[in-house]
């Protein structure tokens, strides 16, 4: 799930940049460097977790499946 996560940050900072939203461009630069750690939702707040995928454009109704999913414990 975060690889498909950080294949959609770069998906978004490719469409900003051509549509030069520096804003934009700015803010996936900064999601990037969070998701290039596999365990960066076990860092942040639930609402930190949820702004990264509200950024994303993660449908609001999938936030809590894609969240319980990032933060299971692995085996």
């Amino acid at each position: 799930m975060i690889n498909k996560l950080r294949e959609k940050n770069i998906q978004l900072q490719k469409k900003f940049e051509q549509a030069s939203d520096s804003k934009n461009v700015t803010v996936q630069k900064v999601i990037s460097q969070l998701l290039a750690d596999d365990d960066c939702f076990f860092k942040m707040s639930i609402e930190h977790a949820y702004a990264i995928l509200r950024e994303l454009n993660v449908k609001p109704e999938k936030f809590e499946k894609i969240y319980l999913e990032l933060t299971k414990p692995k085996n």
